[in-house]
């Protein structure tokens, strides 16, 4: 209540929340059906399984409740982690550190499986990449995905922050569809890492 109250005297009228499971999900809608979400929540489902996911997204398919104040269609996931912590996936090792190019937090296959739920149930799907190689596997999972599923069109899933890529890999937004998801303060919160972790050519 304080935080919508604060942001909505700074005109600031609509939030993407990028992480509800289903409790607070239901938390949400409750707050929307009686009129006491003040501010426009488009939510994503996250920390569910896939099993979870499979069984119930239909009944959290929320489409403008409370006077168009909760939309919930899509699913957050998160495949790497941050570049100054050196856990963005990388296609070679990072420049000050040649023993890693950092790693995976969420596994490709489980991904893939969210995909896979996601495009059967209608949910768009938001996947947080921020290496090369990150956003190079959730463009391939995206893919495949699509791939399997040609009947459905205009689907608008994200690549979350889409950080670091490939110039091979630029033209894949565009060419599947898909949306980079950027967010322009990156370009300085990440500013002092970029040439340590990355160096200069890339």
């Amino acid at each position: 209540k304080l935080a919508s109250e604060e942001s909505l005297s700074k005109g600031v009228t609509s939030f993407h929340d990028a992480g509800s499971n289903f409790a607070t999900i239901d938390l949400f809608k409750r707050f929307a059906e009686e009129g006491n979400l003040p501010i426009r929540l488009y939510g994503m489902v996250r920390r569910e399984t896939n099993e979870d996911m499979d069984a119930r997204l239909p009944q959290y398919k929320i489409l403008g409740a409370g006077d168009n104040h909760l939309t919930v269609r899509s699913i957050k996931r998160q495949i790497d982690g941050a570049l100054g912590s050196r856990g963005a996936w990388l296609l070679e090792p990072y420049a000050d550190l040649d023993s890693s190019s950092g790693f995976v937090l969420e596994p490709v296959e489980d991904i893939t499986r969210t995909a896979e739920i996601a495009i059967k149930h209608g949910f768009q799907l938001n996947t947080h990449a921020i290496g090369d190689r990150a956003n190079r596997e959730v463009l391939d999972i995206y893919e495949k995905v699509f791939k399997a599923n040609p009947d459905k069109k205009d689907l608008r899933w994200r690549v979350e922050h889409a950080q670091h890529i490939n110039p091979a890999d630029i033209p894949r937004f565009a060419q599947m569809g898909v949306i980079a998801a950027m967010q322009g303060v990156h370009a300085t919160s990440d500013a002092p890492w970029v040439l340590i972790r990355l160096g200069a050519d890339r």
